[in-house]
């Protein structure tokens, strides 16, 4: 006999990351090994065309790819907000090959690890391709100030840049 038909309505566990993730919105960043649990506000750009998440937010660059999507994606926070510690103040621990997932608005899970970290002057990463350009793998760029880069009239000089990439050893999930 046939195998069982599944009803179009119900949708496997597992699917292609591309086809899970192509209507949701990334809204929930997880990173166990530093505290990190937060919600993902999707945002713009200021008037002034600068990534500028409020205080205690993290935020998706909803111009960026989709996180798991082909492309690449922004995800960022501050590092501290005047005197106090913010959202991804503990974000320059994460070593090379450090796991974290984000969550999507229809429950899909993707899992990425960090690849690479840099640290680069904020001038320069206005024009750096790596977080800018084009990718045809899914990439994910946390981006917060780099707490140890000086400091000039209160704000750091330097962006700290974790470039990430899907963990395909984990499986997307709904």
């Amino acid at each position: 006999p046939p195998p069982p038909r599944v009803p179009e309505t119900q949708t496997p566990a597992i699917q292609p990351v591309v086809q899970l993730v192509a209507s949701a919105t990334p809204a929930w960043l997880s990173i166990p090994s530093i505290g990190i649990d937060e919600r993902i506000t999707p945002m713009g750009l200021t008037s002034g065309g600068e990534l500028e998440p409020p205080p205690g937010q993290t935020i998706w660059f909803d111009r960026s790819a989709r996180p798991g999507q082909p492309g690449i994606a922004l995800i960022a926070g501050h590092v501290q907000w005047g005197s106090q510690p913010d959202n991804f103040w503990r974000l320059i621990e994460l070593p090379d090959g450090a796991p974290f997932s984000i969550r999507y608005s229809n429950g899909a899970v993707v899992k990425f690890k960090v690849a690479s970290h840099k640290s680069e002057l904020k001038t320069d990463v206005q024009r750096d391709q790596q977080v800018w350009g084009r990718s045809v793998t899914p990439v994910v760029v946390l981006v917060t100030c780099a707490k140890t880069s000086p400091l000039l009239t209160h704000h750091y000089l330097n962006i700290l840049l974790l470039f990430s990439q899907r963990d395909l050893m984990k499986t997307a999930q709904v």
